[in-house]
């Protein structure tokens, strides 16, 4: 979301969002931050300024029509220009609201871009060749030079898919640098327009950053959040990917109650650290074996032959984990609140929970969701978290509660601040706010 991503339009692959590897966005639960559901766009990815360096400012241009709300400034020498919010920003605030500078159909072909490109007016193109440029693979810029060259990777870096409608590069939203904990979200409608808005309150003074790659990405551990972002030729400096792996704790084999984390060692290299309660180790060996074995179970839910099947032996493999780490035993397992796999299969077994009438089972499934994604998220808006208030509505509205629209509408709420890959997720809360109106009236 979790959160959008992109990929240009001559370099379309990938699979959905949320919690699975995502270069286009699909509508599902958090795969943007889930997997499964319905309703795909094929999104682009954005580079829009170098790196997250946080250092000396100057005065910039303030965003127009929102002045208080964000400001292009120069972040550093290295690292160019980027948006702080000057005063500040609640939740849901529209940060920047414009249009297009350039506008490109589905189909379009970089040729036909660069020849639409000399027909600009000479102010236009002079706003497009001032955004930054990252070359590409070389084959695909023969042919090009001078400012046509600079114009073709200006379109690579920062073109922003239009629902059903190509591409689209913006003046000012296309100098938000990136994070893997946003704190803003690019949010275009197929009108083109571009809103960028605030997953949570934004300080004084703070950048305002968006992540370049979709939900499910940034749940993913900090190597595979490098792997997806290196073909934007920087390391992400982060909090997230400069500090401890939030992503892939076990619980403790010995103990049943700490947890060991995955951690470097400029000794032995990546390993899992002690356990967090009784200090036992456990050769990285068994927890990579472990953790592998996991990760095959995960994998074999995608085949197209079993798509149907897919949520029934995700909620076996759910119960599957749950037991395992209850009972305890010799080998370690993902940690429930601690491990990307474990919140992947929470979010895919939620909705099969409820349908299977395991109504405690599935709110547990959204709580083991929500703790994971807030501990590596923040408390940023996220598809997961939209996702797992709506398992907690749908249980409330499937038993009579009274207090299933509150929770449906919060869940509405949270998923208007994302981008429209919450689409379906929107559909979703709105047919159990009819239930819940049913069942209450």
């Amino acid at each position: 979301m979790f959160a959008a991503s992109f990929v240009p339009a001559w370099r379309l692959c990938g699979a959905g969002v949320g919690m699975t590897s995502a270069t286009r966005v699909t509508g599902t639960g958090s795969g943007l931050g889930g997997s499964g559901g319905s309703g795909t766009w094929s999104a682009w990815k954005p580079l829009l300024a170098l790196g997250i360096a946080k250092c000396g400012r100057s005065r910039g241009r303030a965003a127009r029509g929102l002045q208080a709300l964000a400001e292009v400034v120069e972040i550093s020498a290295e690292v160019g220009l980027g948006l702080v919010s000057p005063q500040g920003a609640k939740a849901g605030a529209v940060l920047i609201e414009e249009d297009p500078l350039l506008q490109t159909s589905k189909d379009e072909r970089l040729p036909e871009s660069a020849a639409r490109f000399r027909t600009l007016p000479q102010g236009t193109k002079q706003k497009l060749l001032a955004l930054a440029a990252t070359p590409g693979q070389a084959e695909k810029e023969v042919g090009f030079s001078g400012d046509e060259l600079r114009f073709v990777r200006v379109l690579r870096t920062n073109s922003v898919s239009v629902p059903g409608a190509g591409g689209a590069v913006y003046k000012t939203a296309c100098r938000a640098n990136h994070s893997c904990r946003p704190n803003a979200s690019l949010c275009v409608g197929p009108d083109a327009r571009m809103r960028l808005k605030a997953l949570r309150d934004i300080e004084p003074g703070e950048d305002i950053q968006v992540s370049y790659i979709g939900e499910g990405d940034l749940l993913r551990p900090t190597q595979h959040r490098q792997k997806q972002l290196a073909s934007w030729g920087f390391k992400c400096g982060c909090v997230r990917c400069s500090g401890p792996e939030d992503t892939r704790a076990f619980t403790c084999a010995a103990c049943g109650t700490g947890l060991m984390h995955y951690e470097k060692s400029e000794v032995s290299g990546h390993r899992w650290g002690p356990c967090s309660c009784c200090q036992a180790v456990l050769p990285a060996e068994t927890l990579r074996g472990a953790e592998e074995q996991w990760l095959d179970h995960v994998q074999s839910l995608r085949p197209e032959s079993q798509e149907a099947l897919a949520p029934v032996m995700a909620a076996a493999m759910y119960e599957g984990l749950c037991s395992s780490l209850a009972e305890g035993g010799p080998t370690a397992g993902p940690a429930l609140e601690g491990h990307w796999v474990s919140a992947k299969l929470a979010r895919l077994a939620a909705e099969e929970l409820v349908r299977q009438r395991r109504y405690q089972e599935a709110r547990e499934a959204a709580a083991v969701l929500r703790s994971y994604v807030r501990r590596t998220l923040g408390s940023a808006a996220t598809r997961a978290t939209a996702f797992a208030t709506y398992i907690e509505a749908w249980v409330l509205a499937e038993t009579g509660d009274p207090a299933a629209l509150q929770l449906a509408e919060q869940a509405a709420q949270e998923a208007d601040l994302l981008p429209r890959s919450g689409d379906q997720l929107r559909i979703k809360v709105e047919e159990v706010k009819d239930l819940a109106r049913k069942v209450t009236a």
